[in-house]
């Protein structure tokens, strides 16, 4: 089994020189720079509009209501079960007389 060479701190170093490296590139939005190869915040890639702010803002409300009334309990399912439930304890009640 061979020993593994040391790594000197400034091979190490050169090495991590490249991690800072931010690849901006310019874009035509209201701040001038974005990273490459992605959507910029007004929705915009290359110029053209990919992601319409509109109907994505549409789309969220549509996703919390829908979201709200999954989580609201449901009365006419409780009110299903509970009369149900009174209708066995009449039953067995009946039974015991």
């Amino acid at each position: 089994m061979s020993v593994r060479m040391r790594m000197t701190k400034s091979k190490t170093g050169s090495r991590r020189a490249h991690h800072g490296v931010k690849n901006l590139s310019h874009c035509n939005n209201v701040d001038g720079l974005c990273k490459s190869h992605r959507v910029s915040l007004d929705g915009k890639y290359k110029g053209r509009v990919v992601i319409d702010q509109s109907k994505r803002e549409e789309r969220i409300k549509r996703r919390k209501e829908e979201k709200k009334q999954k989580n609201q309990p449901k009365d006419e399912t409780n009110v299903e079960q509970n009369e149900v439930i009174e209708n066995k304890t009449n039953l067995d009640q009946e039974l015991k007389v």
